[in-house]
């Protein structure tokens, strides 16, 4: 069961700044609307997706400055494995349209998405 890497989030409060820093590395984003009136650029890396999200500067001493986001093949599994090293789970497995997602913090303090399809 190896995971693959599906996505790197960056959250910002200063997003735009971000954009035109990757953009200078050669990255092309496209800028979407999301919810609670937040925005997101979208690019890709290599095969993975890569976003730029921007939150407000009252979020930006909760949420974590990257999250990286895995697809695996028995979220469940992989959550009660990774359960012993009191890890911070901070979404227990729940199914979506698509899957099953889960969000957990790494030993580090690192947002963690876990992805299953359907």
């Amino acid at each position: 069961m190896i995971p693959r890497l599906v996505r790197i989030t960056i959250n910002s409060n200063q997003p735009e700044l971000l954009v035109r820093f990757y953009t200078l590395l050669g990255m092309v984003f496209q800028k979407k609307a999301v919810e609670k009136g937040s925005q997101v650029w979208r690019g890709e890396c290599q095969g993975h997706e890569f976003e730029i999200f921007g939150i407000q500067e009252s979020f930006t001493a909760k949420a974590p400055t990257v999250q990286l986001s895995f697809s695996v093949s028995d979220i469940q599994t992989v959550v009660e494995k990774l359960r012993p090293l009191g890890v911070q789970i901070m979404m227990e497995p729940l199914q979506t349209k698509t899957g099953f997602v889960s969000y957990l913090m790494d030993p580090d303090g690192r947002s963690i998405e876990l992805l299953q399809n359907l």
